[in-house]
């Protein structure tokens, strides 16, 4: 990996899928959801600067919902896109550990 790199791609990774996240978990009014797939496609090197992600929901139902993230760096190209489903659990199962 080139030198400067790492650190973009720790911002931006993990940001696309918690992005689709939060707006599951705003849809929910708070309900527990758990994680059934997600992945990150990266487009173009995000070496340096400030980065914004937007993330939108694609379909909701009663138990998944699916969900796109887009992650912007401040000249507004297109670095990494995100898509992740999510599954809304019971709330008695919201406490699982393994």
């Amino acid at each position: 990996m080139p030198l400067g790199m790492a650190e973009a791609f720790q911002v931006y990774v993990p940001e696309a899928p918690a992005a689709i996240g939060v707006a599951v978990i705003a849809l929910s009014g708070g309900r527990p959801a758990g994680t059934v797939e997600m992945k990150v496609n990266y487009l173009r090197p995000g070496r340096e600067g400030k980065f914004s992600c937007r993330a939108r929901l694609l379909k909701a139902g009663k138990t998944l919902v699916f969900g796109e993230a887009v992650v912007r760096d401040e000249h507004r190209r297109v670095v990494a896109t995100g898509y992740a489903t999510y599954i809304y659990l019971e709330e008695n199962t919201a406490n699982w550990s393994v």
